[in-house]
């Protein structure tokens, strides 16, 4: 026998054909690197009181009903160490925002006099709410330019045109390319139903089935930090048992990114700040049966609500963001951050979140060691396509 350390726990998420059937692990590659503290697993069972009367002021023991699980993940904000492919943590972003699509092959650019409406060869998964990296071959003028796309439209047999929300510095030169990416997006379905399986010690395994994402949260976006993700779940059960994984654990090779060189923009032109978070809520509801052992057949999201805040930095020359506040002006928002790549002005795993429509719900002044800052809190709206939210990982 030995005490269990949490610090040798490894996590696996594993996506379920049934819900509530849970799915063991059964490559490597299926762990997810959680942060230290980062994993929480817990179940409970509905008591159901018995409230018949004895000779005895002692109520009689409750029988225990529906079982239930919960429990959260917290990862690294980091994207894949192959460009464009989804990151380590997919599933549960999956489980988050219910749409994902991605961008498989890089795209070239023509011609172009614009600094926004760029000319693209001939694409069709470029689309509204993507984040994309443009890789100027002139990297003297951009570099490499990250900006959410606006609006796309196909122009012809030949080319594509993408709208970016950020300009660039110049016109990009022909022959540059449109990075592989992928992003995830809010969608009314689709949110998979995961199993998540933590192995202590590799002696105890504990499993929950059934999981689906309720919240994610980014925290830790402030300036020369490291940021990250937490997941809060819930699900349909949680057991516990003596096992060992019987796998070896292989994890992604990217590193988190630095909160350098990463500006918020606030319809498209760059705001200063100190930090920056945001919140993704969402109401998720039981399906119960009485034909069910456990009573409830599935989970589904019912409503998601998205919301944030960032300190700015108060300045004698603007009130812009208290007039915001007071007129309930609508804007979008967009950050990005990544690691340094090969060459001054290049980039790689990089991570972009945009909000397409925002108000402002509370601008007070903030004081940050002598500085006057606005402490902003904003909510989040839909746009056309119904998304509140785009996460990106080029």
């Amino acid at each position: 026998m030995a005490y269990l350390a949490m610090n040798t726990a490894t996590v696996y998420v594993t996506e379920e054909t049934t819900a509530g059937v849970a799915v063991d692990p059964t490559l490597g590659s299926q762990a997810v690197s959680v942060t230290e503290g980062g994993i929480e697993l817990n179940g409970e069972k509905e008591l159901v009181e018995r409230t018949n009367m004895t000779s005895s002021l002692v109520r009689a023991l409750p029988r225990t009903g529906i079982k239930r699980a919960s429990g959260s993940v917290t990862v690294e904000a980091k994207a894949n160490s192959t460009e464009g492919l989804a990151p380590e943590a997919t599933l549960l972003l999956e489980s988050a925002f219910g749409g994902v699509r991605s961008l498989s092959s890089s795209v070239t650019t023509l011609t172009t006099t614009n600094l926004t409406t760029i000319p693209v060869s001939l694409s069709t998964g470029i689309a509204a709410g993507d984040i994309v990296m443009i890789k100027d071959t002139n990297a003297g003028a951009n570099g490499y330019h990250v900006s959410p796309v606006t609006a796309s439209a196909v122009n012809g047999t030949n080319d594509d045109t993408v709208t970016l929300l950020v300009p660039c510095t110049t016109a990009p030169s022909a022959g540059s390319s449109v990075s592989k990416f992928t992003t995830f997006y809010n969608a009314n379905d689709g949110h998979p139903s995961l199993t998540i399986t933590e192995f202590i010690g590799d002696a105890v395994k504990c499993q929950a089935a059934g999981m689906k994402v309720n919240s994610l949260s980014m925290e830790g976006f402030e300036a020369g930090q490291t940021a990250t993700f937490s997941f809060g779940l819930v699900g349909m059960d949680y057991d516990q048992s003596l096992a060992a994984s019987g796998l070896t654990a292989s994890y992604n090779s990217a590193l988190p990114p630095l909160a350098l060189d990463a500006c918020i923009y606030k319809d498209g032109a760059a705001l200063e700040v100190t930090g920056f978070s945001f919140s993704l809520e969402h109401e998720v509801a039981e399906i119960q049966s009485t034909c069910a052992p456990n009573g409830i057949v599935g989970t589904r999201h019912t409503r998601t609500n998205v919301s944030g805040s960032f300190t700015a930095h108060a300045k004698s020359d603007s009130v812009a963001l208290f007039s915001a506040f007071a007129n309930g002006t609508e804007f979008s928002l967009f950050g990005s951050f990544g690691n340094p790549g090969a060459s001054a002005g290049q980039k790689k795993e990089v991570i972009g979140f945009y909000f397409p429509k925002c108000i402002i719900t509370a601008a007070p002044f903030a004081d940050a060691d002598g500085i006057v800052t606005y402490s902003v809190e904003f909510q989040c709206g839909p746009d056309a396509a119904g998304s509140a939210m785009y996460l990106g990982f080029i």
